[in-house]
């Protein structure tokens, strides 16, 4: 349930807390509209910090995932990595936003680059989002059944 998030934001405009965690509960709904419009809300009032860099990440994924846009997905990823160049999760968007733009071919370097962070991290963990760059060289550079899975991801949040 929303309203209490949406009671909170009309008592207290100017908080951004309130617009991050309405934005997230709206992305957990898949209300991806509505979280896009609340996620600007919250990045123009406090666009710093752990929670606008995930915050810009998530609206990568919306960008790329739900509404197709790659080049508007890429620019997000760009802005997340400048903030946290070894986040891994980071490089694999910017590579599913290249591989999704009209030069498919692209993506390896930067599949290569995130398989390469998630190795050196100091905790590793499983994610949805692995090697990458495997299943491109696997698949032969035809990697459309991957790029559909991580759609299909997004859309099971919701």
């Amino acid at each position: 349930d929303i309203d209490p998030l949406k009671a909170w934001g009309d008592k207290e405009p100017l908080s951004p807390e309130s617009h991050y965690y309405l934005a997230c509960a709206l992305l957990v709904q898949g209300k991806y509209q509505e979280f896009m419009s609340e996620a600007q809300r919250f990045l123009f009032l406090r666009d710093y910090g752990e929670s606008a860099v995930m915050t810009r990440y998530y609206m990568g994924q919306v960008l790329l995932y739900a509404n197709g846009d790659s080049r508007a997905a890429l620019i997000e990823a760009a802005r997340c990595l400048s903030a946290c160049p070894l986040m891994a999760e980071f490089w694999c968007l910017a590579g599913d936003a290249l591989y999704s733009a009209p030069h498919p071919n692209r993506p390896l370097s930067i599949y290569r680059r995130q398989s390469t962070m998630v190795r050196e991290r100091l905790i590793p963990k499983p994610s949805p989002w692995y090697d990458r760059a495997e299943e491109l060289e696997r698949d032969g550079g035809n990697n459309e059944r991957a790029f559909g899975d991580r759609h299909s991801d997004l859309q099971s949040t919701g």
